[in-house]
């Protein structure tokens, strides 16, 4: 026991009222020495987590330890933000009185928070002082948006309607939708302002039906119809259509169809031709697809964009119900009677997915061809043109070359640019003209470095052939006409003068135990500064050191959009590894090695199934790392020896990893060790896999991957062992980071028909 321990501990046995004085007083005395010893961002990020009374006294008693210091301040800070989200003001006024001078880099989150605790407790003439602290903020904070909007409604209490309708209309474009249009209803009413209050009661109403502020709307726009009479203004059909179709789309297809036919009797011309339309819709949108079919099978009308419409629907309603020439008829129709019409393009696309996923070409390549032969620079065009191409060099067609060429020349800027490329090389090496191959995989390289085609392409250019060849200027001199996107910019890594400024105060933030506020402080710095990839880097971090690798991938994904197009060395490794970390490995090798399972493959698969979240959770119900299924789980667990398995012990890194695994070397087991089936059938489902196989005689797994009519399951394939191929480079030896140059499974597919 040291020397304060055995002090506390004689006193304790006194009974005098001065020695119990004297043990409350010591106790204090020592809480303030620890407070003080304590570093702030434990004891402040406990606060955040927990509100107690005892934590707020120890991080009150770490500001009493730091009166005039930046970490001070910072504690009261956080105390007084957290205690304004619990109480509304309480003593937030007090606890943040003179911290804009310790704290000067913040200066506007101390203005807001008073300005807010001020608001609520209803002196608004003072709060409207502190909020002008945030508008002035240079460079622009990002508590800009919600200080015009708490400003403005202070002006409406302080009866000056005029400023609040001032100063939202000034920042309208940065403020959010309907609160906004609300709060300008409001203050043109207060102005006396009717009918401006009525137009923007509409537009809360018919835009945003499904909002908290339109039921607010709905009983203004009540009164103020009785109170303006003649000179209320109607809203417009188009307008209360767009409201029943919203209706729609948010899930409330009976309230839609109830205004709908409500409506119908009151207009005329086109809108009453849509309107009929869109009660036999909402038939559809509720899932009643009989009373749709039938309705709308019946119903004629006679504006040209109504009908369509209609037969679109008839065509969707059809395909429910698995009528095949009913929904074929709806597209027939639509071809003949209104040929350019986008809702013919909808339904050729939803024709030839239909039939692509049956693998009946015969039928699917004339409606894709259709599709985009007819509208040519529609954004689906390059996905219809690519189907067309990649059937024909399936079924190594004497125009399978062209076509991928002409898709490369007429879509160049198509998601399938790189996939085009690549087949093209493949040709190019059958007719044994290996410079022209090796000019298109070294494209790919260059364009798309950490695409999944571009580790194709990287193995076939190691093949000693390719690699030696010559210089093909024909090839060269085609690529050189494809109007690619730009080569991705170098990317620039280091902070300029407002980044700075960005960084040390979401580190202030931070270091507070506001790490939402940090948070947003970077996103808003990344939309309106620029230099993103600084932000996303200095964000992941924050997150890395949270544990969240699953928000640090998210947020490289979301903040440094593009970034599989930075070469890998021009970025820093940092970069990469938090893009692509690999927590939990020695489960993750020692899992993969049991299965005979190459780890960086399974980290791959888990950064796409999880993010590495260990209590992810998906809407099918799959768990963990490696979202498993407890039915799989509770399989699986018998076999390693697990007796009382429950669904929750999979949200266990280890044991998720044990098993998750397992199943992927069954799978792969069962498909005969081909990796690129397995990864799908670990997506989709065996069966599917096995139907897909057959599909076609494959000459090597890049094709099968091609050929899976699931968009996602194609995606996901290509994906992980892009991951994969990443995670290598990136933890692996060097020679790790090349794949076969045969492909990537151990075994050639060779699916028959």
């Amino acid at each position: 026991m040291n020397f304060w321990g055995r002090i506390i501990l004689d006193l304790c046995f006194r009974k005098h009222s001065r020695a119990s004085f004297a043990v409350t007083s010591l106790v204090l005395l020592l809480s303030g020495f620890s407070a003080s010893a304590q570093s702030l961002t434990p004891l402040a990020q406990n606060y955040r987590k927990d509100p107690s009374p005892v934590n707020r006294a120890t991080l009150m008693r770490f500001a009493a330890a730091h009166p005039s210091d930046m970490e001070g301040a910072q504690a009261l800070l956080v105390t007084a933000a957290t205690d304004f989200d619990r109480t509304g003001y309480g003593n937030v006024v007090a606890d943040l009185k003179g911290l804009e001078k310790r704290l000067p880099k913040l200066t506007d989150y101390v203005a807001f928070l008073r300005a807010s605790a001020l608001f609520a407790s209803q002196d608004y003439a003072q709060a409207v002082t502190e909020l002008s602290t945030v508008l002035k903020q240079t460079p622009v904070s990002p508590l800009l948006a919600k200080s015009v909007m708490l400003t403005a409604r202070a002006n409406v209490e302080l009866q000056k309607p005029k400023d609040a309708v001032e100063l939202v209309r000034k920042h309208y474009a940065g403020l959010p939708l309907p609160p906004a249009d609300l709060l300008l209803a409001k203050s043109s009413e207060a102005i006396a302002d009717p009918v401006t209050a009525a137009t923007y009661y509409q537009k809360i109403y018919y835009l945003y039906p499904s909002s908290m502020e339109a039921a607010q709307a709905e009983g203004a726009l009540g009164l103020l119809r009785q109170n303006l009479g003649d000179k209320f203004p109607p809203a417009m059909p188009q307008t209360i259509l767009m409201r029943t179709s919203r209706l729609m789309n948010s899930g409330d297809p009976r309230k839609a169809k109830a205004e709908l036919e409500a409506l119908i009797p009151q207009i005329g011309g086109i809108e009453r031709d849509l309107a009929k339309v869109r009660a036999g819709v909402a038939d559809y949108f509720a899932k009643d697809n009989q009373a749709a079919y039938q309705y709308l099978k019946s119903l004629t009308v006679s504006a040209p964009e109504a009908d369509a419409e209609r037969l679109y629907y008839l065509h969707a309603a059809a395909r429910r119900l698995n009528n095949e020439d009913g929904a074929m008829d709806a597209v027939d129709r639509l071809g003949k009677q209104y040929p350019d019409s986008r809702w013919r393009l909808e339904a050729l696309l939803s024709a030839a997915n239909k039939y692509l996923v049956n693998n009946q070409a015969k039928v699917y390549q004339p409606l894709y061809q259709a599709c985009y032969e007819s509208f040519p620079n529609e954004p689906e065009a390059p996905f219809c043109h690519w189907k067309v191409a990649w059937n024909e060099y399936l079924k190594r067609g004497p125009d399978a070359a062209r076509m991928l060429r002409e898709h490369l020349t007429k879509y160049p800027t198509s998601e399938k640019a790189a996939a085009a490329l690549y087949f093209l090389g493949r040709a190019a090496e059958k007719q044994k003209s290996l410079a022209a191959a090796k000019a298109y995989y070294t494209e790919i390289g260059e364009r798309f470095p950490n695409y999944f085609h571009a580790v194709l392409a990287r193995g076939r250019l190691l093949r000693p052939e390719i690699a030696q060849a010559g210089v093909s200027s024909e090839t060269e001199s085609y690529l050189d006409t494809v109007k690619f996107t730009l080569r991705p910019a170098k990317r620039n890594f280091e902070p300029d003068a407002p980044t700075k400024v960005r960084l040390d105060r979401a580190r202030l933030l931070a270091s507070a135990g506001l790490d939402d506020w940090a948070e947003t402080e970077l996103r808003f710095g990344a939309k309106t500064d620029g230099l993103s990839n600084v932000l996303a880097l200095e964000l992941a971090q924050m997150a890395e050191k949270r544990g969240a690798h699953d928000q640090a991938i998210r947020i490289i994904k979301s903040l440094a959009g593009g970034y599989l197009s930075i070469p890998f060395d021009a970025a820093p490794e940092k970069f990469w590894k938090l893009a692509f970390p690999m927590p939990y490995r020695p489960a993750l090798d020692a899992s993969s090695k049991q299965h005979a399972l190459d780890p960086f493959l399974v980290a791959a698969l888990i950064r796409q199934e999880s993010e590495f979240n260990p209590l992810a959770l998906s809407r099918a119900k799959a768990y963990g790392l490696t979202q498993v299924m407890p039915a799989t789980g509770r399989e699986l667990s018998r076999k390693i020896g697990i007796r009382r398995f429950t669904a929750k012990m999979l949200f266990e890194p280890e044991l998720n990893l044990k098993l998750g695994t397992l199943y992927l070397r069954t799978m792969l087991d069962q498909l005969g060790g081909q990796l690129e089936p397995t990864l799908a059938a670990y997506n989709a489902g065996k069966s599917r896999v096995d139907n897909w196989l057959n599909y076609s005689v494959f000459e090597e797994p890049a094709e099968f991957i091609e050929s899976i009519p699931f968009t996602e399951t194609r995606n996901y394939v290509q994906i992980v062992l892009r991951n994969a191929d990443v995670y290598r480079r990136l933890y692996g030896p060097k020679q790790s980071a090349v794949i076969s140059t045969d492909g990537l499974s151990s075994k050639r597919i060779t699916a028959v028909h």
